[in-house]
């Protein structure tokens, strides 16, 4: 874990003391991955963390969840998500009709369009873009499809390793975004941009839900600022 404001890495030990857990409640958002080559067809993944989604490179699944394609009654658009979500995700969403039912393995390598077209990803010869299987994926909160940004989560980037996607990173040392992110994000702080990626997610149509959601969440003890995931470049001495 990362401190932008003290521009460091932390040791788990410092993370594990009684005072850096606090509850936070901010707002976290469903989002619409479109299948590519499908129309009007979306796996729909679920975050806490929105200001990590320029940095999407990949969805996972659990190959053993049972998953299913469901098509709303009054846009006829089709949504992908695990059985054990449909009803509370769609609760607030008016009739739906099942349409399809599958396994999680059945979904993997099935391609989605990026919500941002990173140049450094773009380029990148290998698996981008698509659904992967994970085991750490779970239908205890979201959709049971999980947003993978390699350099934002350590599950993400274990799982990056193995699957050989980009690692891109879009942040500065400081927690605003570099010049490889989206141009709107140029020089915004992570917890700012987050407003302006819903609107701009909203703009477009890809914005599903959004809900507030309280959570227990790591603080530098020395500044108190909220940590994040980052896998930064650091030398060590032997």
């Amino acid at each position: 874990m990362y401190c932008p404001h003290c521009e460091t890495p932390l040791a788990k030990a410092e993370i594990a003391m009684d005072n850096t857990y606090k509850d936070v409640t901010e707002e976290a958002v469903t989002v619409e991955f479109r299948v590519k080559g499908v129309e009007k067809t979306s796996l729909l993944a679920w975050t806490t963390t929105p200001w990590t989604l320029p940095g999407n490179v990949a969805l996972a699944v659990h190959p053993d969840i049972d998953y299913v394609t469901v098509e709303k009654t009054e846009t006829k658009s089709r949504f992908i998500l695990a059985k054990e979500r449909l009803a509370t995700v769609f609760e607030k969403e008016g009739a739906y009709t099942v349409i399809e039912e599958k396994k999680g393995v059945e979904l993997v390598g099935l391609e989605y369009e990026p919500l941002y077209e990173i140049e450094k990803v773009k380029a990148h010869t290998g698996k981008k873009w698509q659904v992967l299987p994970a085991d750490f994926v779970t239908t205890t909160d979201g959709t049971g499809i999980v947003h993978t940004a390699v350099i934002y989560g350590e599950d993400d980037y274990a799982k990056s390793q193995k699957e050989g996607l980009p690692m891109v990173p879009l942040l500065n040392p400081n927690g605003t975004y570099n010049t490889d992110a989206p141009a709107f994000l140029h020089g915004q702080y992570i917890k700012k941009a987050e407003p302006l990626i819903k609107e701009d997610l909203e703009k477009r149509s890809l914005l599903f839900a959004k809900e507030m959601n309280t959570h227990s969440y790591p603080h530098c003890y020395r500044c108190g600022t909220a940590l994040i995931y980052n896998a930064v470049s650091s030398w060590f001495i032997n």
